[in-house]
């Protein structure tokens, strides 16, 4: 089976499908360059909107990541920031990307602090989501109040917001 090494290398070759996903053997935070991944196209159940791996990759242990666009970023921001193609810097970045869902600013960063200890500083106190605000405050429907993604700034900054649909 081909490692994620290999993945990276192809992605920095350009030997890949766009429609494909990385898939991954293990946990994200045990990520290494030599763990067992490939590449394969999911599909999903037009009923229940399940992922449906390719066939043998659930056997073998593979789990879906980010698509390979994103995968590409990642190793364009690693490149980037090493100034020079770097297979361990991509490795940090995809791991990072895979697991926060954000860009670390440099290479090397630590984990963000979780968003308990975020949001209370940012806001001074954590924002409830009740059904029994009044529409004037809060005018998103019920159904829709959902935790919002937070993208992190530089101290003394305001965070920036996004509303969209986040990919769990």
């Amino acid at each position: 089976m081909a490692t994620l090494l290999d993945i990276i290398r192809r992605v920095r070759t350009n030997r890949i499908d766009e429609s494909d996903w990385p898939y991954i053997v293990g946990s994200v935070v045990d990520l290494a360059l030599k763990t067992e991944a490939d590449l394969g196209c999911p599909t999903f159940d037009e009923a229940s909107h399940d992922e449906i791996a390719p066939v043998g990759f659930s056997q073998c242990g593979l789990r879906s990541t980010i698509d390979v666009d994103m995968l590409s970023s990642c190793i364009e921001w690693a490149d980037q920031l090493s100034g020079a193609p770097d297979d361990n810097a991509a490795l940090h970045i995809i791991r990072y990307y895979i697991r926060f869902d954000a860009w670390p600013e440099t290479l090397n960063a630590p984990d963000p602090p979780p968003p308990d200890e975020i949001l209370p500083k940012a806001f001074g106190v954590w924002p409830e989501v009740s059904d029994r605000r009044p529409s004037s405050i809060c005018p998103t429907p019920p159904i829709l109040r959902q935790p919002h993604r937070i993208y992190f700034t530089r101290e003394g900054e305001s965070p920036r917001w996004s509303a969209g649909c986040v990919r769990m």
